[in-house]
């Protein structure tokens, strides 16, 4: 297939025929994956966030702990005083831990609340 694509490519530059701008290939792990003979699908899946059509099952999920040191450390940073326990369990229970989701509402509460309780 990869050599089918590619003499399209090479001829519409040589011989003007119409053709694909570009090529996106999608669902290929490794490079060495297209050398490789055909095998039964579990002997060459390999455990990628970036593959999904592997299993990829690691917590990615911030701890309350977690949340509540990087709060610690900001407020420390910016000689704040603020309660990190209290605002790290809101967090985590209203996230779930999505690592998004937690910096995002941080950024939002640096940026907007913190700008108006300071007026």
């Amino acid at each position: 297939m990869l050599g089918i694509l590619r003499d399209g490519f090479i001829s519409r530059e040589k011989e003007g025929l119409p053709a694909f701008q570009s090529v996106v290939l999608a669902g290929v792990t490794d490079v060495k994956h297209l050398k490789s003979k055909i095998r039964e699908e579990d002997k060459h899946k390999e455990n990628s966030p970036w593959n999904i059509a592997a299993d990829f099952l690691v917590d990615m999920s911030l701890s309350e702990g977690g949340i509540r040191g990087m709060l610690e450390e900001y407020a420390k940073d910016h000689e704040m005083n603020l309660n990190a326990a209290e605002i790290a369990k809101w967090l985590r229970d209203y996230t779930n831990g999505y690592p998004y989701l937690v910096s995002r509402i941080c950024q939002l509460m640096d940026t907007q609340v913190k700008d108006q309780m300071a007026s």
